[in-house]
C-alpha cells in the first residue's frame, strides 16, 4: 500500500522534514495479557515463545499481565498493588490496558534496557490482531509452530513474493513441518499505524508521533499522541 513506501527527507531552508508510517499491528499485542478470554492463553504463549527467543524470562508474561488486568489477584511471578506500595516510590499497578510499550517500564522486572529490546516485536494497542503480511521475521517465529532459520526465511521470501489474502492462504502456504495452532490474534490488513514526524531546523531537532486508525470512508483517527521531543543535535 502507499503508506509502506518511504519517502527522502523534505528539505526546507536551513533544515529537513521527513516523515514515515509503521504499521502497528506487525507486533505482538501486550494487552491481550489483560485479558480473560479464549485468546489469552494463545497470546500468551506467543508472547512467552518470543521473549525466550530473545534471552528473556517467560515469567515477565505474570508481571505485565497483572499490570494491565483490572483484577487485583496477583499472578504466580506477577506484582500487585502490594508490591508496588512498598517501593521505595510507592505506586499501584495501572489494573488497564498500557497506551503506550513505555508504560512498561514501571512494571516489576522491567528495565529500560530489556524493553528497548523488545520494543521492536511488541506494540500496545486496543483489541487488534497481528498482520502476518508485516509482521518481522521475530513475530512471524513466535507466531507458527516448527520454524526454524530456513523455513523462517522460506516463509519471509513467500510473502514477499505474494503478500497474503486470507489466514487460509497463510495456513496454506506454511512450509513443510510448520503448523498454525490458532487463527485467533492474526490477520491479513492493519487498521493502526504509527506515524513519525521529524524536523530538523539548524542545530535543533524535533520528533513528533501518533497512533492513527485508519476509518473506513473517513479520515484516519487519532488514538493518541506519543512522546515527542526537541533537542540541539
Amino acid at each position: 500500500e502507499t503508506w509502506a513506501i518511504p519517502l527522502p527527507a523534505m528539505p526546507l531552508e536551513n533544515g529537513s522534514i521527513r516523515g514515515a508510517i509503521v504499521d502497528a499491528q506487525s507486533r505482538l499485542n501486550v494487552n491481550a495479557l489483560g485479558a480473560s478470554a479464549s485468546a489469552t492463553n494463545v497470546d500468551a504463549t506467543r508472547i512467552a515463545r518470543l521473549l525466550l527467543a530473545r534471552g528473556e524470562n517467560a515469567g515477565l508474561l505474570d508481571a505485565i499481565g497483572d499490570w494491565i488486568d483490572a483484577d487485583g489477584q496477583t499472578r504466580s511471578n506477577g506484582a500487585e498493588d502490594a508490591y508496588y506500595a512498598a517501593l521505595p516510590t510507592p505506586a499501584l499497578a495501572a489494573d488497564a490496558p498500557v497506551v503506550r510499550l513505555a508504560e512498561l517500564g514501571a512494571v516489576r522486572g522491567v528495565d529500560p534496557v530489556r524493553l528497548a529490546a523488545l520494543a521492536p516485536f511488541l506494540g500496545a494497542l486496543p483489541n487488534a490482531p497481528v498482520n502476518v503480511n508485516t509482521a518481522p521475521p521475530e513475530v512471524l517465529a513466535a507466531l507458527v509452530d516448527g520454524l526454524n532459520s530456513a523455513t523462517l526465511a522460506e516463509l519471509v521470501r513467500s510473502r514477499a513474493d505474494k503478500p497474503f489474502t486470507t489466514i487460509a492462504e497463510f495456513r496454506a502456504r506454511l512450509p513443510a513441518g510448520a503448523t498454525l495452532a490458532s487463527d485467533l490474534g492474526i490477520t491479513v490488513r492493519s487498521d493502526y499505524f504509527e506515524v513519525t514526524v521529524e524536523a530538523l531546523q539548524g542545530t535543533t531537532q524535533g520528533r513528533a508521533r501518533a497512533l492513527l486508525r485508519r476509518m473506513a470512508g473517513s479520515l484516519p483517527a487519532i488514538r493518541g499522541t506519543l512522546p515527542s521531543s526537541g533537542a540541539p543535535r
